[in-house]
């Protein structure tokens, strides 16, 4: 609409003209009420070119705050599992010599390290107020 409105009306206005005389003195009041016209339309078009471009505005931000909120929660689950996955990969890479499995003081902390980095992170993180 915006397209094709704006042409007209200056099309309209050109008719207008006095210098052309393309149109008669008693029919330049007409013209000039279709000038009006399209200018009005040519307005309303813009306003809702804005109302629209508003409203897209709203919308993009509304996803972008729900994506980060998942990203959030996707980095915690991720930073949780991270010391569980270094801990357990680097003392389970087949190194007997590193962690002799009958001494049970050393599989209880191996264990307790386990449970208690991701339980230390949680709480660290329900601190920040991220959970």
């Amino acid at each position: 609409m915006r397209r094709y409105s704006s042409p007209l009306r200056d099309a309209i206005n050109a008719l207008m003209g006095h210098e052309g005389g393309y149109v008669h003195r008693g029919n330049a009041i007409y013209f000039r009420d279709v000038h009006n016209l399209m200018v009005t339309v040519h307005e309303m078009v813009d306003n809702q070119r804005d109302l629209t471009t508003g409203v897209l505005d709203v919308y993009l931000s509304s996803t972008s705050n729900r994506l980060n909120d998942v990203v959030k929660r996707l980095t915690i689950v991720a930073n949780i599992f991270l010391p569980i996955s270094f801990v357990a990969g680097f003392f389970g890479t087949n190194f007997v010599s590193l962690i002799p499995y009958d001494n049970t003081v050393v599989f209880v902390v191996f264990l307790a390290t386990l449970v208690l980095a991701p339980v230390g992170m949680l709480i660290w993180f329900w601190r920040l107020g991220w959970l």
